[in-house]
């Protein structure tokens, strides 16, 4: 009589009725047959290891199933950690059609018929149908390695990072860096988590780039897909500072004793090498960014390069003025258009301008501030503000700069309040109807202190401008 039992439990006793009589146990059932016969089962799949073994030793195995249900993915499927599969040196890379020939039976990649031909990887969602019987086999992928080679000049050392290591040097040909491949097979370009960073080396090498051959002729692919054999890369540095000049592509073509900055057009094509380590500033949200980390004094390396003209007009940041400029700001006549510098709650008895108080290593070169507005608001307050600076070092270098644009000062229209030094159209001070004309000097709309390589343009009446708040 045929047994009725769900179908999601026959599939299970299938599977270790098949385990007994494969590892030879003692069982009701004494053929795969009699199984077959008893639960209506209409499909099978024989998996071959193709190189590898089973949990029982053996290198192929037959599964009986009940149609529409799918086929067990040995290896990968955790509810039955006893179905295993194996090869040592190698790991299990998916299970994978194997070619049939025109008699359905198995074709091999090797004479001695060990290796099995794989078409389309299996796809363990699909579900057996009756009559079906798939042939799968076992694809593995050798356990190899990303193999990193020192390529530097002959006779010179580079000191190992890991001071624990056993080798405290590398020479060139050796082998610093030994990498396991990721599951997927591949490797991706090594970066900041890598175990062995190229900065790792000390100052006296500088790193050039990795390569696929010994000559240093032809980048290394990234990521670095996993071989029969070991993968090597060769990682090639010089002796001594330098800075590496790249083409948009990567590839280096040039190099530049010691430290030099790389300025790139649009397309990524090396355009002009500056000396020193200058933060490139080409677009306003750049802008933006320089003038906060100026007023913060979060500067990084030399200063900044104006690369060329930037317009701000479209710009919504709020920018403050800078308290005390002491980096470096220099470009070959590039301009800075429509900047606004917007100060407001200025405190009593205190100084504002736009770049404050320019120290000793202040450096301002070849550039231009074209239509910059400097806005100050108070109530009530009694401060001093400037268009350019609070104070100059005899020490700073302020060369070639124009400015041009305004000084707004809005001011309260309560008892007392006026604005010093200012003067109407016959030089008079008049603090009582709030008349605006030019300051009575350069020295007092512009600086505390003079100009000082600083040439600003228009006349006085065009610079400063007064309004009353209601």
């Amino acid at each position: 009589m045929k047994r009725k039992l769900k179908r999601s439990l026959i599939l299970v006793f299938l599977a270790l009725a098949s385990l007994f009589i494969f590892a030879g146990c003692s069982f009701r059932y004494t053929t795969r047959q009699d199984v077959i016969d008893d639960y209506d089962l209409e499909a099978a799949v024989t998996y071959y290891a193709n190189g590898g073994v089973f949990e029982n030793n053996l290198d192929t195995k037959t599964i009986d199933y009940v149609s529409g249900q799918p086929a067990i993915n040995i290896g990968e499927d955790k509810t039955t950690p006893q179905r295993t599969i194996k090869r040592d040196e190698y790991d299990f890379n998916g299970w994978y059609h194997v070619i049939l020939d025109s008699e359905g039976k198995p074709t091999y990649t090797d004479e001695t018929k060990k290796y099995y031909a794989l078409g389309e990887e299996v796809d363990f969602t699909v579900t057996l149908e009756k009559g079906d019987h798939w042939h799968i086999a076992a694809s593995w992928r050798s356990k190899t390695r990303v193999q990193f080679k020192l390529v530097v000049d002959d006779g010179a050392k580079i000191p190992n990072p890991d001071k624990n290591a056993e080798q405290k040097e590398f020479a060139n040909g050796d082998v610093f860096r030994s990498a396991p491949f990721n599951g997927d097979g591949t490797y991706p370009y090594p970066s900041e988590y890598f175990d062995f960073n190229p900065s790792d080396f000390t100052r006296a090498f500088t790193f050039v780039e990795y390569y696929a051959d010994e000559a240093c002729t032809t980048l290394a692919t990234w990521p670095a897909v996993q071989q029969d054999t070991d993968v090597v890369v060769y990682a090639k540095y010089l002796v001594g500072a330098w800075t590496v000049v790249k083409d948009k592509a990567g590839v280096p073509f040039e190099y530049l004793e010691g430290e030099w900055t790389i300025i790139r057009d649009d397309e990524g094509n090396p355009t002009k090498y500056i000396e020193g380590n200058w933060t490139i500033i080409k677009t306003p949200q750049e802008v933006v960014k320089m003038f906060r980390s100026i007023a913060y004094n979060e500067v990084k390396g030399d200063g900044y390069w104006i690369y060329q003209d930037i317009d701000m007009s479209n710009t919504v940041d709020q920018l403050a003025p800078i308290l005390n400029f002491n980096t470096k700001i220099h470009s070959e006549g590039a301009s800075i258009k429509n900047l606004k510098i917007s100060k407001s709650s200025i405190l009593d008895k205190t100084t504002t301008s736009v770049f404050g108080k320019i120290g000793d290593k202040a450096e301002i070169v070849n550039v231009n501030f074209e239509n910059l507005t400097f806005a100050c608001a108070s109530s009530n307050q009694s401060f001093n503000a400037y268009f350019i600076f609070e104070s100059l070092s005899d020490k700073a270098k302020i060369e070639n700069v124009t400015v041009s644009g305004t000084l707004e000062l809005m001011i309260s229209k309560s008892n007392g309040t006026y604005v010093a030094n200012l003067m109407d159209a016959n030089l008079v001070m008049n603090y009582t109807n709030y008349l605006f004309g030019g300051y009575e000097t350069d020295e007092a709309y512009v600086t505390a202190s003079g100009g000082n390589g600083f040439k600003v343009l228009g006349a006085h009446e065009e610079i400063v401008k007064v309004e009353q708040s209601l």
